[in-house]
């Protein structure tokens, strides 16, 4: 095991449907910074992470929001 696979931090993929994940980017929202999030997300787009993150996030509140229950 390397030096850097116990000091960094672990990737996830970001799950919007994980509350953990939600809460997690509510902060980096709040505070321009990842340093309370315990893992590096990773998403399974092409380009910036933020707005993909964003766009994912408003794709699961709508489907919430107006899905015929």
């Amino acid at each position: 095991m390397s030096f850097l696979d116990t000091v960094v931090r672990p990737f996830e993929i970001f799950d919007p449907a994980r509350k953990q994940h939600r809460e997690w980017f509510t902060d980096f929202q709040k505070t321009h910074r990842w340093s309370h999030c315990p893992v590096r997300f990773a998403v399974n787009e092409e380009g910036e992470q933020v707005p993909i993150i964003q766009r994912q996030l408003l794709e699961f509140y709508m489907a919430r929001e107006f899905s015929k229950n």
